[in-house]
């Protein structure tokens, strides 16, 4: 299964808003933010991989540009 980084934000969006609403209880604000600290860890994941994949572009760019630059083998590391 693709991650989708739009659809996760609008869940994450709803369960702040859902935890902000005073009529929620204990157990469920519990649940909540359980659910909201998985879906936050999986959008910061997805933008710091993004991150990583635009730095190796921009890189291979200016290496393309300017052979005399050493790469930064570092940003390879971790990328699917």
């Amino acid at each position: 299964m693709n991650f989708n980084f739009e659809k996760s934000l609008d869940k994450l969006r709803l369960v702040v808003e859902k935890m902000e609403n005073q009529d929620t209880s204990l157990e469920e604000s519990l649940s909540l933010y359980t659910e909201g600290i998985k879906l936050y860890k999986s959008c910061a994941s997805f933008l710091e991989t993004s991150k990583r994949k635009v730095e190796i572009l921009k890189n291979g760019k200016e290496i393309i540009e300017n052979p005399k630059i050493k790469p930064d083998i570092g940003l390879f590391e971790d990328i699917e």
